[in-house]
């Protein structure tokens, strides 16, 4: 009997002093436990975890309970602090060097010498030597047979004949004195390479293989001589008599009639 006269004051006492206080004075959240990314907020007399939004500072976004104060340096300050006025210097990150890496601090000097060290020791890396080709002397001009000196330059092909600037030069023509090559006189000091194309060459030079289908040209047929046709080589000396005679042989005036 006790006991149920303590139970039945003490809901008693809870409904008066629920009845005494106000219903905007309770916390609703204060039993409410959210996780780290949400908070606790009242929406239509109701407690609910909702994101929670922070703050952004430059192009970052400023940690739970700090806000930002310098947006130019990405610099997020809890609620009191000072906030630095300037940005901070970023630590130099490693620099590949040839097959090495640079540690932070140091600098890349040349890929080449594969070398890091600091700023103030680049200058004691050896430069290295460069390999400069140097231009060829440039051959002389070809001429007919024979190859112009440095400075000289063809004037008669046919004879092979190179003159300075400024030299008089022979007008004669020469005809190639080598030996034969299918269809083609080679030059003197040239040897016949390929005879089925006429190919002549120098000494040294390389030769096609080729195949060339060369057709001689037919021998010429003798002088006509009135009635008769001239031999090869004589030439006709009195047409009225038919008369043909090797070159410079003698020969009879006599006129002869048909």
């Amino acid at each position: 009997m006790v006991a149920y006269h303590r139970l039945a004051l003490g809901f008693l006492a809870t409904a008066v002093l629920s009845s005494a206080l106000p219903t905007d004075s309770i916390d609703k959240c204060a039993v409410v436990r959210c996780t780290a990314e949400t908070e606790c907020a009242v929406i239509d007399g109701v407690a609910r975890c909702v994101p929670i939004e922070l703050e952004k500072c430059g192009t970052t976004t400023c940690p739970r309970g700090t806000t930002c104060c310098n947006a130019l340096c990405n610099i997020c300050t809890k609620p009191g602090m000072a906030c630095p006025m300037g940005c901070a210097v970023p630590e130099p990150e490693p620099v590949k060097c040839g097959p090495a890496t640079c540690e932070k601090g140091d600098v890349f000097a040349r890929l080449l010498a594969e070398f890091c060290g600091p700023v103030e020791g680049r200058r004691d890396v050896p430069e290295p030597e460069e390999d400069i080709d140097e231009p060829e002397e440039p051959e002389g001009e070809e001429c007919g047979p024979n190859t112009c000196a440095k400075g000289q330059t063809c004037c008669n092909e046919s004879c092979g004949i190179c003159v300075a600037p400024g030299e008089a030069c022979t007008e004669q023509f020469c005809l190639p004195t080598g030996p034969q090559c299918g269809p083609t006189q080679c030059w003197e000091g040239e040897t016949c390479c390929n005879s089925s194309c006429g190919y002549c060459t120098k000494p040294g030079e390389g030769c096609t293989k080729e195949f060339c289908d060369f057709k001689p040209l037919p021998e010429p047929e003798g002088e006509k001589c009135g009635s008769v046709t001239c031999d090869k080589g004589d030439v006709c000396c009195n047409d009225s008599c038919s008369i043909c005679t090797p070159p410079g042989g003698a020969c009879t005036m006599q006129l002869c009639a048909h």
